[in-house]
């Protein structure tokens, strides 16, 4: 039986900035800490319509100290795919955007929820009731509205068990729009947006549709694959989706296959901000122009790569126990780290200075310029990182790490116990 859904509950929201107020004079100002450019919101998966997984600013700390801020606890019991599907998180420089599914995915409530990202105190915590077993994907911000994709099947009769794209208000969390799809293996992928409009998976026999973010109306859609998510990275010109396929922005009219010259089968398109288009290969990294398409460099490195990122000149790959910081515009090592734990594949958050990765217990910052590691902790989860905190997210809830504001002076040793927040069932 369906139950209501977009049935709001708020709570009030505290004054911004309370925890740094009250704590910060407390501390004793044993480490110094600056930022020396302002840090990104991230706003969706891999951070930005590129994928890049880049967020800007220079952490300049001796050592890199970074302490927690708050943990929420979620409590939810949970069974079925929905309950490790949708874990990751969003911010906007307010609030930190969550999804959690309470009960059986396929017929339970999944909460949109929003947290003072300060503090961690939930403003808003929107019920949405799943249908299929992806339940209700990963948040993702355009526009001052959360967009969740919630999975379903056309030929189910009841309107609010079909595929729809949902968008929420950002302030009271209620429901603003509701953008039914045509699909029928019950997805509920993360869309890329670039905050005027948003790219996801949708066909009943595979594809993908992009959306307004103003309203959610459909735009066009375009036939694909049925078994695998576009992961499109979007520029003002194109999106790159499923993975060699380049498509135009304005139409969605297939527009040409990327082709290595030396004939590498190319994945995983990642764009940078400075007209650079990446991809992996079986065993290294390719390398193109995002407006031309022309290529650029080929990198074969002699084993798999697991993730990467690109940003402030540099592309840093991931293989099992390397990380390599390479030129984008060459593809020359600048740097390495060697990590004696295998590192796992998930997001990565790079910075000027600094890139984050997870090991198999840990979440770990390795300088970039001298191949250091600079920080770790005994902590994973879902990782993202902006607005100036580190947050790791799963099942049980979400951490957050405080990083010190753009410009500011913040003694961040000796903060002491975390603030646990726990929230009703």
């Amino acid at each position: 039986m369906h139950v209501a859904q977009g049935v709001s509950r708020s709570v009030s929201r505290p004054v911004r900035n309370m925890l740094r107020a009250s704590l910060v004079p407390a501390v004793v100002l044993s480490v110094t800490a600056t930022v020396s450019a302002e840090m990104s919101s991230w706003t969706q998966g891999g951070a930005d319509a590129g994928r890049s997984g880049y967020v800007g600013g220079s952490l300049t700390l001796d050592p890199l100290d970074i302490e927690p801020a708050w943990t929420v606890e979620l409590g939810f019991s949970q069974s079925g795919t929905g309950s490790w599907s949708a874990r990751a998180v969003a911010t906007d420089g307010a609030q930190v955007y969550r999804v959690a599914l309470s009960g059986y995915a396929p017929g339970g409530d999944y909460h949109v929820m929003a947290l003072d990202i300060d503090t961690g105190q939930e403003n808003w915590d929107t019920i949405i009731k799943g249908s299929a077993f992806k339940g209700v994907g990963e948040p993702v911000i355009a526009q001052g509205k959360v967009w969740v994709n919630h999975a379903g099947h056309s030929a189910n009769q009841a309107e609010l068990d079909k595929p729809q794209l949902y968008s929420l208000n950002t302030v009271n969390g209620q429901v603003e729009s509701r953008t039914t799809y045509s699909a029928q293996h019950g997805e509920s992928d993360r869309p890329t947006t670039d905050g005027t409009l948003l790219v996801a998976q949708a066909g009943y026999y595979g594809g993908m549709s992009a959306f307004r973010a103003d309203d959610g109306g459909t735009l066009w859609n375009v036939s694909g694959s049925q078994s695998v998510s576009p992961a499109a990275a979007l520029t003002d010109q194109y999106f790159f989706a499923y993975d060699e396929g380049v498509y135009s922005r304005t139409t969605g009219a297939f527009i040409k296959d990327v082709t290595d010259p030396d004939g590498y089968s190319l994945r995983n398109p990642t764009v940078n901000r400075e007209g650079g288009l990446f991809y992996r290969t079986p065993n290294g990294v390719s390398a193109f122009d995002s407006v031309t398409l022309g290529h650029r460099w080929n990198l074969d490195l002699g084993e798999s790569i697991r993730a990467m990122a690109v940003g402030d000149g540099k592309v840093v790959v991931f293989t099992p126990n390397w990380v390599r910081v390479l030129d984008d515009s060459t593809g020359a090592e600048i740097q390495n780290y060697f990590s004696a734990s295998e590192i796992v594949y998930g997001e990565i958050a790079l910075t000027d200075s600094h890139v984050f990765l997870q090991d198999i217990g840990h979440t770990i910052a390795v300088d970039l310029e001298t191949g250091d590691e600079s920080w770790r902790v005994d902590d994973r989860g879902e990782m993202a990182l902006g607005d100036g905190y580190l947050f790791l997210s799963n099942h049980a809830g979400i951490r957050a790490y405080a990083v010190p504001e753009p410009g500011s002076l913040l003694a961040l040793v000796g903060l002491g116990t975390p603030i646990f927040l726990h929230r009703r069932k």
